[in-house]
């Protein structure tokens, strides 16, 4: 929980196969189940039992109980954090994979690895800015014209202001997409303590921040 926000985290540690890999479409429809659309499924049945329940409770492993209070939540991210891999790339792109039968729902997961979670983490100045990156790439992901590789060309179009499907710069196209470098994002990743440069920073007025 973060204030009235509450981000559930499925968590499936798994890899494509072999078989997968070598384009084996029945294979890769497998894995994608077994890692993401399970785990998307798990999470938004614990979303779903806070929007049922005036006091939704969780018990950790550990017996520790959880309490979360229905009229407490007014949004709700849910996140599937995966091993470092392929699985992470086709996630970014779910739209692209609905032609082997995947990701049917109007609702997409939102699945990342450590290594891009770890970058999503690492940029986000403050809480209120994850939520506001989680509604826009939802949005974009949705919209079904914008093609980015993967997680950190989504988190420079944030950064770079575009990341936004009613800009009127992107009203009459029919498809969107952009290149990027990525050495800033991967330094500030792979090294504790980069700061983050101003690249790398949502314009925000000082006031604001």
């Amino acid at each position: 929980m973060r204030g009235n926000k509450a981000i559930i985290i499925e968590c499936k540690w798994k890899s494509l196969t072999l078989v997968a890999r070598r384009g084996d479409s029945n294979a890769l429809r497998k894995d994608v189940t077994q890692s993401i659309l399970n785990a998307f499924e798990q999470g938004r049945r614990a979303r779903d039992y806070i929007r049922a329940s005036t006091t939704a409770e969780f018990t950790a492993v550990d017996g520790t109980v959880l309490k979360v209070e229905f009229q407490a939540v007014n949004e709700t991210v849910i996140l599937i954090v995966l091993g470092r891999g392929a699985l992470s790339l086709i996630a970014a792109n779910p739209m692209e994979a609905r032609a082997l039968d995947l990701f049917k729902d109007v609702e997409t997961p939102w699945a990342l690895s450590l290594f891009d979670l770890l970058a999503v983490c690492r940029t986000m100045e403050f809480g209120a800015q994850f939520f506001d990156y989680a509604r826009r790439r939802a949005a974009v992901i949705a919209d079904g014209r914008f093609h980015l590789h993967d997680e950190w060309d989504l988190l420079e179009f944030h950064f770079a202001g575009a990341l936004d499907t009613k800009d009127p710069q992107f009203a009459n196209l029919n498809t969107v997409t952009f290149t990027s470098s990525g050495r800033e994002l991967e330094r500030l990743v792979l090294d504790p303590s980069a700061t983050v440069p101003e690249s790398l920073r949502r314009r925000i007025h000082p006031k604001v921040r």
